[in-house]
């Protein structure tokens, strides 16, 4: 699952020692990509942290530039995120 495109917003900052929870969950699937959404909380509620990745379904391509080939994400693999 290449990495496409990643972003990070950072509001009160983490120290060694810090009690956090991290919830992380696909936000979005679309044809070939899907979206994957991090966030971070310190143990008083304060957000630490919200973040994302964007990344491909890829099949391994020998005739392909890069060895590799996007193709439609398969439905049991969705399924296995669901709620």
């Amino acid at each position: 699952m290449p990495l496409l495109e990643t972003g990070a917003r950072y509001t009160n900052a983490c120290k060694l020692g810090d009690e956090l929870v991290m919830r992380t969950w696909v936000d979005e699937w679309a044809g070939r990509t899907f979206l994957v959404k991090h966030a971070i909380v310190h143990a008083d509620g304060r957000p630490a942290l919200e973040g994302f990745e964007r990344r491909v379904w890829a099949v391994p391509d020998p005739a392909a530039p890069k060895g590799l080939r996007a193709i439609p994400i398969p439905e049991e693999a969705i399924a296995r995120f669901a709620d």
